[in-house]
């Protein structure tokens, strides 16, 4: 079989199809939630195209793991690259300060190809918390990677072992394998079922297996048209029916991919067959790698500039023409261009020396983003930069603030304690004082930790106990974010619990801090020709902060030792609250405060109390 002269049409036209139904899910088309299920397609493609050309160069002797793998660093990592460093440029223009952190944060594992395990973490892709992450696209690239590094090795080990039988027996005892465990996992860990290549491999055998049955050379031509007919109603039917929650959680996911199979399969000489081989749908079919990079940066760009949590529906039509543009663009510039005739191309070993240079390169430029508090001279505003107020704990648990003798100050609690941690310095010279602070995390011990934090929270817990029982004088600053555990008469009963264990202890509750929208926390964080400066004037509600208040107030007052602040006494001049003080900015996101504001809680508050 002659790869060359194999080439086939069609397949470039499901891409097409694949590529243009994650657009428009993205792009927030009502019409298609389901849209998601084109990267499942794109995992069948990539499977049947892949072990297509593995058996046809070991049939004919001529596999080299350096021509493959090099093949597919070619393939890959020029548009990849690509994209990162012009979404990086773009971002500097119109990122805030915190997003352009969060940013940096993500090149790392996009360009080591881990980005699936990073995103397992911390990103469910159906949340609206997805919003978040600029290169969360990127997962389903790293699962590819990941596949491509461990199959060639695993085909002509059984290849050579077991011959074409015994590899087809194989691929379909794995693939079996990996949908079983699939189906079992996504019950209970939807988001590792969804990201972790093991649990997705079932996809790529199913295109692989096609291979083994060109199926269309035995078919009448009636039943190759109806199976093509059916597949493709399979997969764009998908677009359209089936929902996230669906998608996710069980055996429907299996529809697009069987249907993506019968089109490979049978569209050869059908008229869904000559459909997809028209030059509208090729031509989208070529570009769809760099497409499908490029467009959901593009749409979070668009999201950053208007400060929304989506794309507004007067912005899909230009996000989804901008990324048609860029597409082409880093299609004939970057990616074909080094797809192209070997003698156009450098050696291996030279490319593969220029791209670790570039992602060295591009890796400092992320360190230098983080280092630089997301490069906040980027920023032309009116107002100061905000300061993160986790400041001096930034990435600790037990942080220690000044040593001048036994513990006699411990700020503890979850985030809404580590924001405050800025404000210790203000003390330092009169007490030895120390952070026990870790996000999400209940130190009254009444709430069960969130599993992202569980081990952390726990180890936290421990700390607390053992500090306090080594310093029986000590006195707490206690914080966190009551409305994130419980309801409120659960929150209260949690803090009386935790008074009663302490009632010989000097100690000062932080009320709830009142939180805010992204426009009042984007204060001196974007430059001021994307943001609407006149915002942060605005007088901002404290109806979420104020019921938790009075029930924390009612509590701390049967305690003679304990004594409550709510944070709006120090952060809201005149009784009115707004997103900065003078040209301070308040808040870093919408429900932590800057270092000014950390020390300002301090300054009017906190040192008082531990006056009296």
């Amino acid at each position: 079989m002659d790869l060359e002269r194999s080439y086939r049409p069609e397949v470039d036209g499901l891409r097409a199809v694949a590529v243009i139904l994650v657009l428009l899910y993205h792009a927030g088309y009502a019409a298609f939630p389901g849209g998601f299920v084109g990267v499942d397609v794109f995992f069948v493609i990539s499977g049947y195209l892949i072990t297509r050309l593995l058996l046809v160069q070991m049939d004919a002797g001529t596999f080299s793991f350096a021509r493959f793998y090099g093949r597919r660093v070619r393939r890959l990592a020029p548009a990849l690259i690509a994209t990162v460093v012009l979404t990086l440029l773009a971002a500097c223009f119109i990122y805030s300060v915190g997003a352009m952190e969060r940013l940096a944060l993500e090149v790392y594992p996009v360009l080591l190809g881990i980005a699936n395990f990073r995103f397992s973490i911390s990103a469910d892709y159906f949340s609206p918390e997805a919003s978040q992450f600029t290169f969360l696209h990127t997962w389903s690239l790293a699962v590819e990677e990941q596949y491509y590094l461990f199959t060639p090795l695993i085909t002509l080990l059984v290849y050579r072992l077991f011959s074409m039988r015994g590899l087809l027996i194989g691929a379909c005892l794995i693939g079996l394998a990996s949908f079983a465990a699939y189906l079992i996992v996504v019950k209970d860990d939807p988001t590792i079922a969804f990201y972790w290549p093991f649990f997705r491999i079932w996809e790529f055998v199913l295109g692989g297996v096609l291979v083994f049955f060109p199926l269309r050379y035995r078919w009448p031509i009636w039943l190759q048209q109806l199976a093509a007919a059916i597949g493709m109603a399979l997969v764009v039917g998908s677009g359209v029916l089936l929902s996230a929650k669906e998608g996710g959680a069980g055996a429907l996911l299996a529809l697009p991919c069987i249907g993506a199979c019968l089109v490979i399969v049978c569209s050869g000489e059908t008229w869904i067959g000559k459909v997809l081989a028209s030059r509208a749908f090729v031509v989208t079919g070529l570009i769809s790698y760099s497409l499908y990079l490029v467009h959901w940066p593009i749409i979070m760009l668009f999201m950053r500039a208007r400060q929304t949590g989506e794309l507004l529906s007067d912005d899909r039509i230009p996000a989804l023409f901008l990324s048609f543009v860029m597409a082409v663009i880093v299609y004939f510039a970057v990616e074909k261009r080094h797809r192209s005739a070997p003698g156009n191309r450098l050696s291996l070993g030279r490319f593969s020396a220029v791209t670790a240079a570039i992602v060295a390169v591009v890796f400092l430029v992320g360190l230098s983003i983080n280092r630089g508090d997301g490069w906040s001279w980027r920023i032309v505003s009116q107002y100061a930069v905000a300061e993160d107020g986790y400041g001096l704990c930034r990435d600790k648990i037990d942080c220690v603030i000044s040593e001048t003798g036994e513990t006699s100050l411990v700020l503890a609690g979850d985030s809404h304690a580590k924001h405050l941690a800025e404000g210790l310095a203000l003390v330092s010279d009169r007490f030895e004082a120390k952070a026990l602070t870790s996000l999400a995390c209940d130190l009254t011990g009444a709430f069960e930790p969130r599993a992202a934090w569980l081990e952390k929270c726990y180890s936290l817990r421990m700390l607390f106990a053992a500090h306090l029982a080594a310093t029986p004088d000590a006195k707490i600053v206690y914080a966190q974010r009551w409305r994130a555990y419980g309801t409120l008469n659960e929150m209260a009963a949690a803090l009386q619990e935790f008074l009663e264990k302490h009632r010989t202890r000097k100690t000062l509750i932080i009320g709830q801090l009142h939180e805010v929208g992204d426009h009042q926390s984007l204060c001196g964080s974007v430059s001021d020709y994307i943001y609407d400066a006149r915002l942060c004037e605005k007088p901002l509600s404290t109806a979420n902060a104020d019921s938790y208040n009075a029930a924390l107030e009612k509590v701390v007052n049967a305690f003679p030792n304990a004594t409550l602040i709510r944070p709006q006494k120090a952060l809201c001049p005149d009784g009115i609250c707004r997103g900065t003080i003078g040209k301070e900015p308040v808040f870093v996101d919408s429900q932590h405060i800057s270092a000014f504001a950390a020390r300002r809680l301090f300054e009017n508050e906190v040192i008082p109390w531990l006056s009296k």
